[in-house]
């Protein structure tokens, strides 16, 4: 299955309309569970995410087939890059944390950290894969030439961007097609624009007025095409970009069994098309949650 488990909701307060905040173990199990038996494999999480390594390294320990499961993570964004143990010591962390003997990935967390690759921080990386410490290592980008850039880094194999109904910077800066020619990996994230897509545009705070106009055009292209904006948003990913993996969080068992079945719901012929033909130029302050 493409679809991966985003864990940044079980370890900390995350999206811009999060109502429930972070599910007790309880539920956070239940939901992880659920995952699984549904199909999903993989997990996506961060040193950053709170308590999220551990709690989910907490709930498959108890699993008999938790070999069969691959985790990615990334370090915690202030490490320090002068230190030759560094990403090491973050690598092993997490992998601590998860339970596990080896990360299946291990993403810089910021596009900035690109910038320091040959000043030490690329022999880092490797050094993780010549150690057996991880089976990839890649990148968590913002912007096409970033994605670009770490696309024709050897070493790199995944490469995490945001993309979703709006946003569409990377599809038409040709970047699948890129990381398909070059065989390697694009997950995608922020598939409901940090929950944005899926609010109420007259119900925004004054200072996120700025989306009303996008939000409202979306909304009304969902009404007519007899879509829930919901099973629209993570339907438009799943079949535009057809070879990549993506990431969807959850804060509760309902949101991920929603998240599931508009997973599986067709999209009717030409939705896709339609919404590439309608949804164009879109700004950036409406892209871009750090402008928020």
């Amino acid at each position: 299955m493409r679809l991966v488990l985003g864990t940044a909701q079980i370890g900390m307060d995350y999206g811009i309309i999060n109502r429930t905040g972070r599910p007790d173990p309880a539920v956070a199990s239940l939901m992880i569970q659920s995952a699984i038996e549904s199909g999903v494999q993989e997990f996506d999480t961060a040193q950053v995410y709170g308590n999220s390594e551990h709690v989910l390294g907490h709930i498959v320990a108890s699993r008999s087939d938790s070999d069969r499961l691959k985790f990615i993570s990334k370090p915690n964004i202030d490490l320090n890059r002068l230190s030759s143990n560094t990403l090491k010591e973050a690598a092993q962390r997490s992998s601590n944390n998860l339970g596990i003997h080896k990360l299946y990935g291990f993403l810089l967390h910021k596009e900035r950290m690109l910038e320091y690759w040959e000043d030490g921080l690329g022999f880092q990386m490797t050094e993780l894969l010549r150690c057996g410490l991880v089976d990839h290592i890649g990148v968590s980008v913002y912007t096409p030439e970033k994605a670009n850039q770490a696309l024709d880094m050897d070493d790199i194999t995944i490469l995490q961007i945001p993309s979703n109904v709006l946003d569409r910077r990377f599809e038409n800066a040709g970047i699948f097609e890129k990381a398909d020619g070059l065989n390697k990996q694009i997950y995608v994230r922020s598939v409901y624009l940090q929950g944005l897509l899926l609010a109420d545009p007259n119900k925004l705070p004054q200072h996120m007025h700025f989306a009303v106009p996008a939000l409202k055009a979306f909304e009304s292209f969902a009404r007519e095409v007899k879509v829930s904006k919901h099973s629209l948003a993570l339907a438009y990913v799943r079949d535009a970009y057809t070879k990549a993996k993506i990431i969807v969080g959850s804060e509760t068992l309902d949101q991920f069994q929603a998240n599931l079945k508009a997973w599986q719901m067709p999209l009717a012929k030409g939705i896709v098309e339609s919404i590439q033909e309608c949804f164009t130029e879109i700004d950036d302050t409406v892209l871009n949650p750090s402008r928020w």
